[in-house]
């Protein structure tokens, strides 16, 4: 995926693992997201998720308006 494209994982499949590698070493202050379920997007999961990380939890709906 190239920098600064959104990119989310969802598995059907028990005991999944994924790994993914970045084109720097993480830096939490230049990081940044939003929830896989935000209204803004529609995406139409097939099943909803249940396990969702800490992080991806805590990111708030895109706010258009301050774009």
């Amino acid at each position: 995926m190239p920098e600064g494209c959104a990119l989310a994982f969802l598995t059907l499949a028990a005991s999944t693992i994924v790994h993914y590698q970045m084109s720097d070493y993480y830096q939490p202050e230049y990081f940044s997201g939003f929830r896989y379920d935000d209204p803004t997007f529609g995406v139409c999961w097939p099943v909803e998720p249940v396990v969702i990380s800490d992080q991806d939890r805590g990111y708030c709906d895109l706010d258009l308006a301050a774009l």
